[in-house]
């Protein structure tokens, strides 16, 4: 088995074929909800429940966060990471669909802010 993980879109690609997404084995998309929930739970459930809502399906989907929130859920989920002082085996498998899957994809979003830093600006609240 393996999952599926929508990171973005990507207008510059044909129509129906702007989603950028990952294909990962089940240890690695465990591992990946994880991470999601350790980062996310406590200050972003809501985002989390969005996100997460296809995982018994085996998906995981950051496509329809709204900018701030799609902004706000990957500094967290940033910040989580360089927070990690000894990460387990399992996270670095996380870590790395982070890295090397998501880090690629989310850039191309038209809802990315490379500005963002970690605050919601005042006209998107």
């Amino acid at each position: 088995m393996s999952g599926d993980i929508f990171f973005g879109f990507d207008p510059s690609m044909p129509v129906g074929k702007q989603v950028n997404d990952g294909y990962v084995n089940s240890p690695t998309f465990a591992a990946f909800g994880e991470l999601l929930n350790e980062a996310l739970a406590q200050t972003h459930p809501a985002q989390l429940e969005e996100i997460t809502e296809g995982q018994y399906q085996m998906l995981y989907d950051f496509c329809g966060l709204p900018a701030a929130d799609y902004n706000s859920v990957i500094y967290a989920l940033r910040s989580y990471i360089n927070g990690l002082q000894a990460p387990t085996e399992i996270q670095k498998n996380a870590i790395w669909v982070w890295q090397e899957m998501a880090e690629p994809f989310i850039r191309k979003d038209e809802r990315y802010d490379f500005a963002f830093h970690g605050e919601i600006p005042p006209s998107q609240t």
